[in-house]
C-alpha cells in the first residue's frame, strides 16, 4: 500500500469570557512525494499546522487588546510547537 497524500488537522476552543468561546481550526494537505517518507511529510506539516494555529490564536488575543507569548498559547492550549531543525 502506497500513500500518496497526507492530512493534518488541529482544533483549539478558546473561552472568551462571558460564557463565550470560539473555536479555531487549521486544516493542512500534501501529497506525498516519490522517495519521501509518509511519517516525514506528517511530521512536517503538525510542525506547520502547530505555528499556524498558534498564530491564529495569537491575533484573535492582540485584536482583543491582550498580549500574549506564542509559546505561552501554546502551553495553554495544549499546541505543540515543534521548531524545525
Amino acid at each position: 500500500m502506497k500513500v500518496l497524500e497526507v492530512t493534518v488537522s488541529q482544533t483549539v476552543r478558546v473561552n472568551l469570557g462571558d460564557y463565550q468561546s470560539t473555536d479555531f481550526f487549521v486544516s493542512m494537505k500534501s501529497e506525498v512525494e516519490d522517495g519521501e517518507k509518509p511519517l516525514d511529510v506528517a511530521a512536517n506539516l503538525r510542525r506547520r499546522v502547530a505555528h499556524a494555529l498558534t498564530n491564529s490564536v495569537g491575533a484573535n488575543f492582540k485584536a482583543r487588546g491582550k498580549d500574549i507569548s506564542a509559546k505561552q498559547i501554546a502551553k495553554t492550549y495544549g499546541i505543540e510547537r515543534i521548531e524545525k531543525t
